[in-house]
């Protein structure tokens, strides 16, 4: 619900966001991988992956909200609030 709002595919488009969703409906060794590199036992996870590789990903929480996910994508864009 939170990802699919106007507010967060507008920051998205204002950002040059591309957005990515992995499917696993059934065990993926690549996003099995993702999971534990980030100490998650299971989905839903939710990962902002900033365009410098020199900085950190963000992991967001399980529960999200627009406000949150547009302020990490300003945070990892360097955009600030």
């Amino acid at each position: 619900m939170a990802l699919e709002t106007d507010a967060v595919r507008q920051e998205m488009a204002k950002l040059g966001v591309v957005p990515l969703k992995a499917d696993f409906t059934k065990p993926n060794k690549v996003i099995s991988a993702w999971l534990k590199k980030h100490g998650k036992a299971g989905v839903p996870m939710y990962v902002v992956i900033p365009a410098d590789p020199a900085r950190e990903v963000f992991l967001l929480p399980e529960v999200l909200t627009p406000g949150l996910v547009v302020d990490a994508l300003r945070d990892a864009a360097g955009a600030g609030k």
